[in-house]
């Protein structure tokens, strides 16, 4: 069925497409939390900016579907 989404093809079509908005996107949210002065919860939300988004970018540039427990 010609209707049925396939990830991997769509993936494999677009990928430097899909590759360069999340970086766009990425990296403008990286600069502006840059800006920011966090005082409560600064640990939580530093690792998930500067280590679990872009974990997230590469697992799903890599295809997979589920998102994988990460020990830091």
């Amino acid at each position: 069925d010609k209707s049925k989404f396939n990830r991997d093809e769509f993936l494999k079509e677009n990928r430097e497409k899909i590759e360069f908005l999340l970086t766009v996107g990425y990296n403008k949210l990286r600069e502006d939390y840059d800006k920011m002065k966090i005082t409560v919860g600064e640990g939580v939300l530093s690792n998930t900016v500067y280590l679990g988004l872009p974990m997230q970018i590469e697992r799903l540039l890599k295809g997979e579907v589920k998102c994988a427990k990460t020990r830091l």
